[in-house]
């Protein structure tokens, strides 16, 4: 009982994580510059002297935005072990169809009383 309350909890924690910290932003960003990439490396018509000055900006930025992503989800991990210290046979339950099915039906649910108040 305690692991479906912990369930609950972290669903609530790694949900709200994953919306304030606009990683689908993030995604669509590193998207939008690897698109950019593949259209400068290739082209004949861009300089090779400006292809050297750009490439190293993108990739800068592609790292910078992937590290974000990196540490968000990281968070989620992290808040995942806490609780996994808690009570171990969370990870069970967190694996097992049943665990799955309660998580998407907890966000969902969750998402539909917060969209409420």
């Amino acid at each position: 009982m305690i692991d479906h309350i912990f369930l609950v909890i972290f669903c609530i924690i790694a949900y709200e994580i994953f919306c304030r910290s606009n990683i689908v932003q993030w995604t669509k960003t590193n998207l939008k510059i690897i698109k950019k990439v593949s259209k400068v490396l290739p082209s004949s018509k861009i300089s090779d002297h400006w292809k050297e000055c750009i490439v190293p900006t993108y990739a800068m930025m592609l790292m910078k935005n992937s590290l974000m992503i990196l540490a968000i989800l990281l968070g989620i991990i992290l808040v995942f072990l806490v609780f996994y210290f808690i009570s171990p046979s969370l990870y069970t339950l967190a694996i097992s169809i049943i665990g799955i099915l309660e998580s998407i039906a907890i966000i969902i649910i969750y998402n539909q009383i917060k969209k409420r108040l």
